[in-house]
């Protein structure tokens, strides 16, 4: 039986090892999910070959990829930082640095496509009062936002972020850079293992 592209939970419960060779550091739970949500858009059993790690902000990302162990020989370290400091890693870890789509963090990223498209996301949520909620939530902290507009659909965070993430990749522009992010991860995963990935055309997410 073949397990390539089964949900890494599902390989545990069963007590499979997985071939993880790379672990993602990253700033924060959103930018967690923003980068697994784009990687299983376009190969949804890539998550049996990655782990992702949420750190301190930048600093902790790029500190936990600078120190990593060197002797973990069979496993690679990338930081992935939000898009907000694209250009402004450290140079000692340059070759191993990835940055999300964008050029805000991930949670102003969704709350600017929300507000945007109100409309698309009312439908998507099978709502008719969203404008007054995001009326409502207008000055909160970023965290808070996305909390509290969570708890006024009787959602969770994920679920919300889940709702988004799709809006934001309707858009083309979106699907290109979900698209360049995914060349890169693939393509730096191999570097770091020491695979040749050959340069085929980027799967089309479903």
């Amino acid at each position: 039986m073949v397990y390539a592209n089964a949900p890494p939970a599902y390989l545990d419960r069963l007590g499979i090892q997985r071939a993880v060779s790379t672990l993602f550091y990253v700033e924060d739970s959103a930018a967690k999910a923003f980068l697994k949500l784009i990687l299983e858009r376009f190969d949804p059993g890539i998550s049996n070959t990655f782990e992702i790690s949420i750190q301190n902000g930048n600093g902790g990302v790029a500190t936990a990829v600078q120190y990593f162990p060197a002797e973990l020989r069979s496993l690679s370290a990338v930081a992935v930082f939000d898009g907000d400091i694209r250009g402004k890693a450290l140079d000692a870890i340059a070759h191993r640095s990835l940055f999300l789509p964008g050029d805000v963090p991930v949670e102003r990223l969704f709350k600017e496509l929300a507000t945007k498209r109100a409309a698309d996301l009312s439908s998507a949520l099978g709502v008719d009062d969203i404008g007054a909620v995001l009326f409502s939530l207008e000055g909160k902290d970023i965290h808070d936002w996305f909390e509290e507009m969570a708890n006024a659909f009787g959602r969770s965070k994920d679920q919300i972020f889940a709702v988004l993430f799709d809006l934001w990749m309707s858009d083309e522009a979106g699907q290109q850079a979900a698209q360049a992010l995914y060349t890169e991860v693939i393509t730096l995963m191999g570097r770091l293992s020491g695979t040749f990935v050959a340069q085929a055309e980027t799967p089309v997410a479903q």
